[in-house]
């Protein structure tokens, strides 16, 4: 995704001290929300593209305030050949990994990126692409936001949950912004089918688009980790804002519960399915999870395959205190990773991710 932030600029503003990102998105067209560039009565907005801090100046073309999206046009230098994103159409699926880059009013001076996972879309006049787990920054709002399974810009940066906080936010679809400013399509199809450096550039990054069934690995799995997790809080919230997360940003494949569920089919059998598919279960072990009889017949599962096979399936690690009377022997004699003390938990995870791309351990 580092072609990206050739794409994106810093926008800034003579009347005042706000400061908002855009980014090319056809020849002499820059697009950005339109609270970044609100108030501004007709004055220039001044543009920073990369290092060059008095690159361009641009003027409002269009906006809609009640979409938030502003168009801005611009004269590009004559002796730039300047990049634009790819637009396409949402297609977005459960956990898609997104990515961005923006311009922060605070900590990073020359630009960021953020990577985030997509949740669903928030319903209302004005639908919105809701991602969490990574960080969103006042003045990254107007970013481009890049399906990393599609390669292409699926929506604009609108606005944050925390702004301290690494919880996600909010984002523009693109299909909202083409109904807008129906001209783009055609002006960003164009711009693409003459010049191909977003299409080299985003080639063999991130995931590899999906078609049809996942693809068996050299080990004949289709999936590195199945998670075995109790669906209530706190857990819930830590595996899908902690664990999942870093595990798949490593490139490891990650199964859970309902990413293999089959519409009809006993919840068992589902669960049945993905530990089968998957290389080694991971246990998340808390009060909670043994109190749990379906998390019960997962790790009894796991562990019954691994016997027939003569390995090791089984990967438990601990996210809270527990009763160690409350431990199936069979459990306890395994290695815990221990991920409650915040100075541990890396290296455990360390550990973790080595475990899940290492082969299966044989009794």
């Amino acid at each position: 995704m580092e072609f990206l932030k050739y794409c994106t600029v810093k926008l800034s503003f003579a009347n005042n001290n706000r400061q908002g990102t855009g980014f090319f998105v056809a020849p002499g067209f820059i697009l950005t929300c339109a609270h970044v560039v609100k108030d501004l009565d007709n004055l220039p907005i001044q543009i920073r593209w990369q290092q060059e801090q008095n690159f361009a100046e641009a003027r409002v073309e269009s906006l809609v305030y009640k979409f938030d999206l502003a168009l801005l046009k611009f004269n590009p230098p004559k002796d730039k050949n300047l990049p634009c994103v790819y637009l396409g159409e949402e297609d977005l699926m459960d956990r898609d990994g997104l990515h961005t880059f923006g311009y922060p009013d605070r900590d990073y001076n020359d630009g960021c990126p953020a990577k985030f996972f997509y949740e669903g879309i928030i319903g209302g006049e004005l639908p919105l692409i809701k991602f969490q787990s990574g960080q969103i920054i006042s003045g990254m709002s107007g970013s481009a936001l890049v399906n990393e399974r599609t390669k292409k810009v699926c929506g604009v940066i609108k606005s944050t949950r925390d702004n301290w906080i690494d919880l996600g936010g909010d984002a523009i679809p693109t299909s909202v912004i083409l109904s807008q400013f129906p001209e783009l399509r055609e002006l960003n199809q164009q711009f693409h089918q003459q010049d191909q450096r977003w299409i080299e550039n985003m080639e063999g990054t991130g995931q590899t688009e999906s078609k049809g069934e996942p693809s068996e690995s050299q080990d004949g799995f289709i999936y590195d980790a199945y998670i075995s997790y109790v669906d209530k809080e706190p857990d819930a919230a830590w595996v899908w804002e902690t664990l999942v997360p870093k595990l798949e940003d490593t490139g490891l494949k990650i199964a859970i519960s309902g990413d293999v569920d089959s519409p009809g089919v006993a919840r068992v059998e589902n669960a049945e399915i993905g530990i089968k598919q998957s290389k080694r279960t991971v246990l998340v072990l808390s009060a909670t999870y043994l109190a749990d009889s379906m998390d019960n017949f997962e790790n009894i599962l796991g562990q019954t395959l691994g016997i027939e096979e003569g390995s090791y399936r089984l990967l438990p690690l601990k996210i809270s205190e527990i009763d160690r009377k409350l431990l199936p022997i069979r459990l306890s004699m395994l290695t815990t990773l221990n991920l409650i003390h915040p100075r541990r938990a890396e290296r455990e995870f360390t550990r973790l991710i080595t475990a899940l791309k290492s082969p299966l351990p044989k009794r």
